[in-house]
């Protein structure tokens, strides 16, 4: 399968589970999340929703996920791969604020808040994604507040990580 152009502003496309035979499953998908800080204290139900609901997603190195000021209606958790973030400050000065290895998440922030994106994101290499639509995570939070908890706790130590930086 080849990799979407680079430096698209849109959304890479999304590769169809079948393409990625070595993760699936639901219950592949379902064991992998398990362990990841966005559904700390979920039901067991909320879980099978979003490993029902993620699609994967494939950017080559250098390609950009998403641009500062995008609208923003997904959030991302990164399986493989590494992607540096980057945010241009008024004086028009970009600078990089943070690096987000695999099973971190990404675009969390302006899915929770309905804003548009407050930073770049841009693949250092090669990497495979999880992408979760707002629409349905927010639809998953209204029947299972402990989502919306998990994502708003991680927001707020990432946002404490960036002031320090700027």
């Amino acid at each position: 399968s080849s990799y979407p152009r680079k430096n698209r502003s849109r959304i890479p496309e999304e590769v169809p589970m079948s393409d990625l035979p070595e993760q699936s499953s639901v219950s592949d998908i379902l064991a992998w999340i398990g362990q990841h800080a966005l559904v700390v204290r979920t039901e067991a139900a909320t879980l099978l929703r979003i490993a029902e609901n993620l699609t994967w997603v494939r950017i080559a190195e250098n390609e950009v996920l998403f641009r500062q000021g995008d609208s923003s209606d997904t959030l991302f958790i990164l399986v493989s791969g590494r992607l540096h973030v980057q945010v241009v400050q008024e004086n028009g000065e970009q600078t990089r604020v943070g690096t987000i290895t695999p099973r971190q998440m990404v675009g969390e922030a302006e899915v929770l808040s309905g804003g548009a994106r407050t930073e770049t994101v841009q693949a250092e290499e090669d990497s495979l994604l999880l992408r979760l639509s707002g629409q349905v995570f927010h639809e998953l939070g209204r029947d299972d507040p402990a989502l919306l908890q998990n994502v708003a706790t991680a927001v707020h130590a990432r946002n404490r990580h960036t002031q320090l930086i700027l």
